[in-house]
């Protein structure tokens, strides 16, 4: 199956599967690329609070089902994202620290490409998030390095006002007289 959502996104499900055959047999891949944010912003306004000013995602998943054996992939990367600053309240709303945790998974170059792997059985899925934990820490250390006061402007947030620093203007005549 192939189909472009928004016409900027393109989709794309290849698979197999055998549903009615003892053991249960699925073999399905799925990707979505460039979704913009025409695209997503409807759902990160409901879930989030905040639209979408830009960015573009990129999904890719795969599964495979041999009888009860569980084998997927998950992978997602988001380019540029940024969201708006006015923040909208609504019953679904989550109550996190949303724009804190992008700034945390974003790369130098705004990036952010998360792997998930699932295995186990359909009864017991296994996740592994140390690969998720090491991205956040790796990222962090390496804005902290490159640029500190960046690093620590994002920390508090936007408008922190750590970028410049104001003062009043001067004059030529020295204090005290």
């Amino acid at each position: 199956l192939r189909a472009a959502v928004d016409g900027t996104a393109h989709v794309q499900i290849d698979g197999r599967i055998k549903h009615l055959a003892a053991p249960l047999f699925v073999d399905v891949k799925a990707s979505m690329r460039g979704a913009g944010k025409s695209t997503l912003s409807p759902y990160t306004i409901k879930y989030t609070g905040y639209g979408i000013e830009r960015g573009r995602l990129t999904l890719e998943t795969a599964y495979r089902v041999e009888g009860r054996k569980l084998a997927a992939h998950h992978r997602v990367f988001l380019d540029q994202l940024t969201f708006s600053a006015d923040r909208v309240d609504g019953p679904a709303v989550l109550r996190l620290p949303i724009l804190f945790a992008v700034r945390l998974l974003q790369n130098r170059n705004g990036e952010i490409d998360l792997t998930l792997p699932v295995s186990g059985t359909l009864d017991d899925p296994k996740f592994r998030l140390g690969p998720i934990i090491w991205q956040v820490v790796v990222n962090l250390l390496t804005k902290i390095v490159t640029s500190p006061f960046t690093a620590l402007a994002a920390a508090f947030g936007p408008g922190a006002g750590l970028g410049y620093v104001e003062f009043a203007p001067g004059s030529a005549v020295r204090g005290g007289e």
